[in-house]
């Protein structure tokens, strides 16, 4: 029988899909189907796919926290644009409640450290992606260069 959790909402992840786990950031996870009123969104390997291309540094995998935290809020940004066509209320709710669908894929579905997370706010573009970039390695920049 299929294990159903609750990702978010009325947002469901289905455990029927094969194969039922896959790589990412060098663990493994499982390939959750995305599920909205009995109709699947998408998995997470296509959620995966599809949002890791967005990021053009590779250099930034190295940062595993902020890498995944990323991902993270990719993946929220791309489910909130995937459901816009299917209820745009609902769609509107999500984006609304953005933080808190970021910070349940993220520990729910990419399995990541609940400690380490840090919401950087509704971020797609590539310039998006550098500022909370800047944001996460200033702190850690600091204490090199103090005179």
């Amino acid at each position: 029988m299929d294990e159903i959790r609750q990702l978010f909402g009325r947002l469901i992840l289905s455990e029927d899909v094969e194969p039922e786990i896959i790589e990412f950031n060098n663990k493994k996870i499982r390939n959750y189907r995305i599920i909205y009123e009995n109709k699947s969104i998408a998995t997470v390997k296509e959620l995966i796919a599809n949002t890791t291309e967005k990021i053009k540094r590779n250099d930034w995998k190295k940062y595993d926290d902020f890498y995944i935290s990323i991902i993270a809020h990719l993946i929220a940004f791309y489910i909130i644009r995937k459901m816009r066509n299917r209820d745009p209320e609902y769609s509107k709710e999500l984006e609304e409640y953005h933080d808190a669908l970021t910070e349940a894929i993220y520990i729910k579905i990419l399995d990541g450290n609940p400690d380490k997370y840090i919401y950087y706010g509704k971020i797609w573009t590539d310039k998006q992606l550098e500022e909370a970039f800047i944001g996460y390695i200033a702190p850690k920049l600091k204490p090199i260069f103090r005179v």
